[in-house]
């Protein structure tokens, strides 16, 4: 049962004076969202008893549905982290695209084809699959790329298939042992919002709960198709006119026309591209995110740039020997970085600088939160092999008993993904036993802290935590005085071990 408050009058009832509603009386207010005042995030989907129990949540159909939404958006991912750093989020996406595509199959198609009752709870399974699904391709968009470019691994990567489907493998099942001990700590304890997650909640509620729900699902299913659509039909038509409908090089036609100065500001780089995929992700990114990566580019590429070039600090190279003035500085030719960098191989150190001790910072400033889920996480573990009852702090959980997962579960889902992770870093990769425990350990603590900034922001803070452990590894590394190249993988692969187990653990 959903708990919801009605709104307080004067005298304000207190906590055990809430009125429980039925779905019934939900539905109605749901029609008409001002007539109640909050909905608590940690409570359960409303079940009315006129309906269908959900006794099967975790359905083939449902996982299915969402692994192949959560491959798109993977796909998706690794393109535009190739391109920014940045990722979506797939949540929304699959509760959307899931009930498109379950709802008239549950109706129409036999039972055996994967007909039958669809509700609220399994289409949350199917969204929690396209989101565990489309965050674990990031780990091809740092590591793996350096690796390959470094001439770590194989020539291709095609040579490696193997040994990416067991490295991601390892990432995508350690998550999962962490979500239950920590769920009880940051949902049920500090109550934190999670952001995405209630948006999610919401979106699977009035798809399925209130008058006119399909017809809004299908509102909603039809902007994603048209999106899609407009995309794809932009970026086929672009190829034809690509001076028009994707790249603006408006300081280039400057100079065309007789202002031969704004050829600088081509050479840098400042052109106006009709990107879908960053248009997409200006629409979901905060504006304080954006202005930080608006401001981030002019330093660099307005101030910075120009300065170390002028200096003689950084050199470019001739675009177009034909236009007096045109340079590239976008090169990353490595030749001779130490006497003759680009001005983009220069500023790799300065910005790796700044997202480093912004990583140190971060983890400094929620030290308390890593004691107190650290405690949390560890209190049934130490409660099953003391055989003693640990304080539960007064913690009610709503969920009936027979749907918890155990914690013979979780534990020992935690177990075998740590033996099977030590065995693949050493036998395909050759990293120390050790090596790969330290760096599940970073992955467990980093995952605290995703989960406090995700719960209370829903900012993704995975690249702060793949370079602040790259830096202890690479200490690590120096120390044991492996040959360079040894160094360099041992560092990536442990980096992208961390980011890959932290990024799965507070996704699920």
């Amino acid at each position: 049962m959903l708990e919801i408050v009605a709104p307080q009058s004067k005298e304000s009832p207190s906590d055990t004076e809430k009125t429980a509603i039925t779905l019934r009386d939900y539905e109605e207010k749901l029609d008409s969202p001002s007539s109640f005042q909050f909905i608590n995030t940690d409570d359960p989907f409303p079940e009315s008893p006129d309906d269908h129990i959900e006794d099967q949540q975790l359905t083939v159909r449902a996982v299915l549905v969402g692994c192949i939404l959560g491959g798109v958006i993977s796909a998706s991912n690794i393109y535009i982290g190739l391109k920014t750093g940045l990722a979506i989020s797939s949540s929304l996406f699959g509760a959307i695209l899931g009930f498109a595509i379950l709802k008239p199959l549950s109706r129409s198609a036999p039972t055996f084809l994967g007909g039958g009752y669809f509700g609220p709870k399994e289409n949350n399974i199917c969204q929690s699959a396209a989101t565990s699904a489309g965050s674990i391709g990031l780990i091809f968009v740092s590591g793996f790329p350096a690796a390959y470019q470094l001439g770590l691994l194989s020539a291709q990567p095609k040579d490696d298939i193997g040994r990416l489907f067991t490295f991601t493998i390892c990432c995508a099942f350690f998550g999962l042992s962490f979500t239950q001990p920590l769920r009880k700590f940051y949902i049920l304890k500090l109550k934190l919002v999670f952001p995405l997650g209630v948006a999610a909640a919401q979106t699977i509620q009035s798809l399925h709960v209130g008058k006119g729900a399909e017809a809004i699902a299908g509102r909603k299913t039809r902007a994603l198709i048209y999106a899609f659509i407009g995309a794809t039909l932009l970026r086929i038509i672009s190829e034809y006119a690509p001076g028009l409908l994707w790249d603006w090089h408006i300081f280039y036609a400057m100079n065309r026309i007789g202002l031969t100065s704004a050829i600088a500001a081509e050479s840098w780089g400042w052109i106006w591209e009709w990107t879908p995929a960053f248009v997409g992700v200006g629409m979901v990114t905060g504006a304080n995110a954006s202005y930080s990566i608006l401001g981030g580019s002019f330093l660099a590429w307005a101030i910075i740039g120009p300065v170390i070039v002028a200096q003689g600090l950084a050199v470019g190279v001739v675009a177009d020997p034909a236009i007096p003035g045109y340079m590239s500085y976008m090169s990353m030719n490595l030749a001779d970085p130490i006497h003759h960098p680009s001005p983009r191989y220069w500023m790799l150190w300065p910005g790796t600088l700044i997202l480093v001790c912004a990583s140190l910072a971060e983890v400094g400033c929620n030290w308390k939160s890593f004691y107190l889920g650290m405690r949390s996480a560890l209190g049934p573990l130490l409660q099953w092999f003391s055989q003693t009852t640990v304080e539960d702090d007064n913690v009610v959980d709503p969920v009936p008993e027979h749907e918890r997962v155990p914690l013979w579960a979780w534990s020992s889902l935690l177990v075998i993904s740590v033996i099977v992770t030590c065995i693949v870093m050493n036998v395909q990769f050759g990293q120390n036993v050790g090596v790969t425990l330290l760096a599940i350990i970073f992955a467990f603590l980093f995952s605290l802290m995703g989960c406090e900034s995700e719960g209370r922001t829903s900012m993704n803070i995975v690249t702060s935590a793949g370079n602040a452990s790259q830096l202890i590894f690479g200490g690590l590394a120096s120390g044991q005085n492996y040959p360079i190249k040894r160094g360099q993988l041992l560092n990536l692969l442990t980096g992208m071990l961390t980011l890959g187990k932290y990024n799965e653990s507070f996704k699920a």
